[in-house]
């Protein structure tokens, strides 16, 4: 099973890649707004990449808060599956990404690369993050995992 992970950002979206559910999850790519002329070209890249690393899902990191209220960034990860599923024709599933960031920074800090430099990298290691969970779970949970967090055809 060949598994994308997207941490989403309104500035960033990170990516990780696993070849297998034991394999290693590796960052592969932050696509900075910035470096494109409209969201639309941002998710022309990304889903792109998705069909160079030939993905059978992917994972799309859900901002869940911890108090459980709905934000305005969960709905912008729904839109954005709804604007992949477009572009690509594979499941998607949504995994809590609650305190991925965090947790990246604290990743980052780990491995000695100063905070000036955490914008390249931090949202590849919080889809590290996001793949690691959504890899745990599955193994944990098995098969009916899949069933539970697909993201619905109909929406």
């Amino acid at each position: 099973m060949r598994l994308v992970a997207l941490d989403y950002g309104v500035a960033r979206i990170g990516m990780a890649f696993c070849a297998h559910k034991q394999g290693a999850i590796v960052p592969v790519a932050t696509f900075a707004l910035a470096n494109y002329p409209n969201r639309k070209s941002q998710l022309d890249a990304v889903a792109e990449a998705i069909r160079i690393h030939k993905a059978d899902r992917l994972i799309l990191g859900m901002p869940k808060s911890l108090s459980g209220q709905a934000s305005i960034t969960e709905a912008q990860c729904v839109n954005l599956a709804k604007r992949l599923r477009h572009r690509l024709n594979l499941p998607i599933h949504f995994e809590n990404e609650a305190l991925t960031t965090c947790q990246a920074h604290w990743d980052l800090e780990a491995l000695g690369l100063p905070k000036s430099k955490h914008k390249a990298m931090v949202d590849q290691v919080a889809a590290c993050r996001i793949l690691q969970s959504f890899v745990q779970n599955l193994a944990s949970l098995g098969e009916p995992y899949l069933t539970q967090t697909a993201f619905s055809q109909t929406l």
